[in-house]
């Protein structure tokens, strides 16, 4: 870690930490199952304080974002996990199609729910619209890959591109995915699919009539259509 990014870091902690709630901090740990440690602040007081941090110290450059981004998730508690999400979203004017891969290092760190979809909506819903390209490519490794986040990531990052969907993807990762007995994985295909059903319900009512889902991914698809 070089000087910069450790006074980077320090600066952080020195904005974060007078905001600890230690109440608060227990109540997080145990809604994510007790397997993250947290210094308790809100949602809408922690974004205020990241956005009030950026404006006072501002973005670190873009080389050194993978050696911040890992000592963010070395930390242990969670708000240091979300700062890291954050810190890349706010750098999108660099990403380039190779920043991928760094989306990818902190979706399988430390990986729950709560930080796989903040990647989903905070970076890789835009980096797909802006690398179209490598969509197949990427997600054909990430179903592959056995890590139910990546597979989860590869069926949810289209949540909201509505008449842009690629629906010949969704439909492959949700058909590679089907069998899956993850309870992520099942939810996160229907979803998918409940998200596209308010563009184009026909589609995911033949869908969902075609082919055996889970009882849970068809619950969810069908969640909005009669």
């Amino acid at each position: 870690m070089t000087g910069e990014t450790a006074q980077y870091l320090k600066h952080l902690s020195e904005k974060l930490e007078p905001h600890t709630d230690p109440e608060y901090a227990v109540l997080m740990k145990a809604y994510l199952r007790d397997q993250f440690e947290f210094l308790g602040i809100r949602s809408p007081e922690r974004n205020a304080l990241f956005k009030d941090f950026f404006a006072e110290h501002g973005i670190l450059e873009f080389e050194s974002l993978p050696d911040t981004i890992d000592e963010l998730f070395e930390r242990q508690e969670r708000e240091y996990h979300y700062f890291a999400i954050e810190l890349a979203r706010r750098s999108r004017k660099k990403w380039t199609a190779g920043s991928v891969e760094l989306f990818e290092s902190m979706a399988v760190r430390r990986s729950w729910w709560d930080t796989v979809d903040y990647i989903k909506s905070a970076c890789l819903r835009d980096y797909f619209q802006e690398f179209p390209e490598g969509r197949y490519e990427v997600t054909d490794r990430w179903l592959d890959s056995g890590n139910i986040w990546l597979q989860r990531l590869s069926v949810i990052f289209q949540l909201g591109y509505k008449n842009k969907t690629d629906t010949k993807l969704l439909e492959r990762n949700i058909l590679r995915l089907i069998g899956s007995e993850e309870f992520f994985v099942q939810k996160a295909i229907g979803w998918a699919l409940r998200d596209y059903a308010r563009t184009d319900p026909e589609f995911v009512l033949r869908f969902v009539r075609s082919h055996d889902l889970k009882p849970l991914s068809r619950r969810e698809a069908l969640k909005h259509l009669k």
